[in-house]
């Protein structure tokens, strides 16, 4: 186009912003080669960077810090790249100018072609055209217009070169292809990689060995805190069988320990774990396999820290609690009682395992992950085991057997004694009787069953087992031996003597009372036979309970034959008085020729033996008169004499005189020995006292025989006079009859 062609009416600025317009045309061409290179380096360095390594990893297994190193030197590389093919091309200003020198030095055209000045003749000339002086306009206005006209024909675009840009987009295309061919064709080692250098795993690539631990999930080997464990690793040998497989562990505080698995089997390898309490990282290698790093956890196993048992019963006021332990025998709980047992475990519980075949409870219920609660109604023993499987690691506790007892409301213990007479009695004896009764929650009532083959029971009181009282329960027909009562037994609580109660409610757990059964207020005579039952009932909450002791047989003779008894058991005892005196005679003697210090053990023996002996005689006479005095045997008089001649000097002999004689033998085996005259004399002393207690028995004897002397004459005078009263009676009734 030549000046003369172009359009007059269009002014300078026009023309200047056509051309800068097609300039901008051309930049905007540039930088879509600058992006186009650029994501071509980019992307061609990260795939190289991938593909290094894909091979560094596989040939050298990096660990995670070697991982972590190279992806920053590879990050770095990357960046550079960028910066220099992407990032500083897009930052250049590229002005119209640049544009136009940019396209003279692709053009590589002589200097007159150069259309660098002639762009810069259109842009600038026109800001000089109204400047005062120093410039035409004309001059300018035409020098504008020429290079304009000249600019025209020139086609800045054609200096772009096409290859250039389909090579940069077939290079990025390329580098986005082969990654999703790479995924396709081998799967298994893109997810491996991706595991490893995206994920931070340290899976192993697959070689000849592949070591597996068996046990381990999510790179995590649980194990129970402070308990042994097993760790076993499976091996799978593509070649030659693997023969050491090792193991380094390191544990958070640093420390390593590096140690070797025991070959089990082929191919199988075991190693027993110590008790561990803090986490440990592990590495197993062998042949050239190496098994994924992981952690050894120690978790506590679920164990129950704390069994509370809550216990109410209808007869307890406030509800029992128990801090239970679960030892057998530690608790027990009373029928009907209403059950609660607390259970607390050291760790989230996901679930529990009760094994209960009889009563008791068979399942707990959750109250928090902690907590667990179990109720029932205790008919019986409770024999349970509870396993308890925690929540996080799915550890199994042991077993825990847990037992509560059966608290039977026992039915009374009893015990009947009697004292100061034997089996044998009067028929006017008083015998005292001792009754102790027992029972766990309290005695009900306390009673005594008199009864003799000829009269039945006697005196007794039909108010003591009022089953219609209106505040008792019905009682139990239950027997202590073997739970029945007999027809006996029955009749023995409708007509018994009351001793105690009956209380309601019962206070008392013990109950000890006497009674003195006078014989004579039954009116029977000798030959008879007196049998004596205690009988005591608790109020259980089941039903009353009766409890029965063993009978106490009493057989009656007659005063003569039951005296003639006692006084042989007397004389008895006073031939053993003489022989004691006799002994106290020959003990004396060898005092006065013994030889001090060496026969001063042997005679303190012999009169300890001495004092011993005298001693159970005096127990002996004391049991006998007492006897007497409960059988009505001889009178006031005669005990009198009695115990003041004969029992009170014995036991005076005993306790003072022959104890003081004891002391001083002792001094005789000392070293400070009281003189021997004087303890002869003591000895001499001991002998006449007995020898007075002697005289006074057989004083005693005479007296008893002259008592029953007059008491036989007395007995035949009144029988010849209760003869001659009914001889004068028959003959008065024979005269009336006449």
């Amino acid at each position: 186009m030549s000046p003369s062609t172009l359009d007059t009416r269009d002014s300078l600025a026009e023309l200047r912003d056509r051309l800068i317009g097609r300039l901008h045309a051309v930049r905007r061409s540039m930088r879509a080669h600058f992006v186009a290179e650029g994501s071509a380096w980019v992307l061609s360095t990260l795939l190289g960077l991938l593909a290094l390594s894909l091979l560094l990893d596989w040939w050298l297994e990096l660990s995670r810090v070697g991982r972590s190193g190279y992806a920053l030197v590879g990050l770095g590389l990357l960046g550079w790249v960028a910066w220099r093919y992407a990032i500083q091309p897009m930052m250049l200003s590229l002005d119209p100018l640049d544009v136009a020198a940019a396209v003279d030095r692709s053009r590589v055209a002589a200097a007159r072609e150069a259309v660098a000045p002639k762009v810069a003749s259109v842009l600038q000339l026109p800001e000089h055209q109204n400047q005062p002086r120093g410039s035409s306009t004309d001059m300018i206005e035409q020098a504008v217009r020429h290079n304009f006209v000249t600019l025209e024909d020139v086609d800045f675009r054609s200096v772009l070169s096409r290859k250039h840009m389909a090579g940069s987009l077939a290079i990025t295309l390329g580098t986005l292809l082969l990654p999703m061919l790479f995924t396709l064709v081998a799967p298994g080692t893109a997810r491996l990689w991706a595991a490893r250098w995206l994920e931070g795993s340290d899976r192993p690539w697959p070689r000849n060995t592949h070591l597996e631990v068996v046990g381990v999930e999510d790179g995590r080997f649980i194990v129970p805190r402070g308990e042994s464990a097993g760790l076993e690793v499976l091996v799978h040998d593509k070649e030659e069988p693997t023969e050491v497989i090792h193991m380094r562990m390191r544990s958070t505080s640093g420390r390593d320990e590096t140690v070797t698995f025991t070959r089990f089997e082929p191919g199988n390898f075991r190693y027993d774990l110590p008790p561990l309490q803090q986490e440990v990282s592990v590495s197993i290698w062998g042949g050239d396999g190496e098994a994924e790093p992981f952690q050894i956890v120690p978790l506590d196993r679920p164990r129950i820290t704390d069994l509370q048992l809550t216990a109410t019963h209808p007869r307890i006021s406030k509800p029992q609690v128990f801090g239970f332990t679960g030892e057998e025998g530690s608790v027990r709980l009373l029928p009907q009682t209403q059950a609660s047992l607390v259970l607390t475990a050291n760790v989230p519980v996901e679930s529990i395992e009760l094994d209960n075949e009889g009563p008791g409870p068979h399942e707990f219920v959750r109250m928090d992950d902690n907590t667990f609660r179990a109720e029932w109604t205790h008919d019986g023993p409770v024999k349970m085991r509870i396993t308890m499987t925690s929540r996080e690691a799915g550890l199994v506790s042991h077993p825990r057997p847990l037992s509560i007892g059966e608290q039977p409301d026992r039915q009374p213990r009893l015990s009947l004694r009697h004292s100061g007479v034997r089996q044998r009695i009067t028929p006017v004896a008083s015998v005292p009787l001792e009754i102790v009764a027992r029972d766990d929650f309290g005695v009900r009532s306390v009673a005594i069953s008199v009864e003799t083959p000829e009269m039945g029971n006697l005196l007794v009181d039909e108010s003591v087992f009022d089953d219609e009282s209106p505040e008792d329960e019905p009682a139990s027909n239950e027997d202590p031996t073997n739970g029945e009562v007999t027809d006996e037994a029955e009749a023995s609580t409708e007509n018994a003597i009351s001793l105690y109660g009956p209380q309601a409610p019962t206070t008392e757990t013990t109950v000890e009372t006497s009674h003195a059964l006078e014989v004579g207020d039954l009116n029977i005579g000798a030959g008879a036979v007196v049998t004596v039952q205690a009988l005591a009932e608790d109020d259980c909450f089941t039903g009353k309970q009766l409890t029965q002791s063993r009978k106490t047989v009493f057989r009656v003779v007659s005063p003569e034959e039951l005296f003639k008894e006692i006084r042989l058991r007397q004389q008895q005892l006073r031939a053993r008085l003489r022989k004691q005196y006799d002994a106290t005679i020959d003990l004396r003697d060898t005092l006065r020729t013994a030889t001090i210090p060496d026969d001063a053990s042997t005679m303190l023996r012999t009169h300890q033996l001495i004092r011993r002996e005298v001693g159970q005689i005096s127990r002996a006479l004391d049991a006998s008169v007492l006897e007497m005095r409960l059988n009505k045997l001889g009178g006031p008089e005669s005990w009198e004499l009695i115990e003041t001649n004969v029992l009170q000097p014995l036991t005076r002999l005993h306790d003072s005189e022959m104890e003081l004689q004891r002391q001083s033998l002792v001094t005789l085996t000392g070293d400070v020995p009281e003189p021997i005259e004087q303890i002869v004399e003591q000895q001499q002393s001991l002998v006449d006292s007995l020898k007075r207690i002697l005289d006074n028995m057989a004083q005693w004897d005479s007296f008893i025989d002259v008592v029953n002397q007059l008491n036989a004459v007395i007995k035949l005078e009144t029988n010849v006079r209760k003869q001659t009263e009914e001889l004068r009676t028959e003959e008065v009734e024979d005269i009336f009859d006449e």
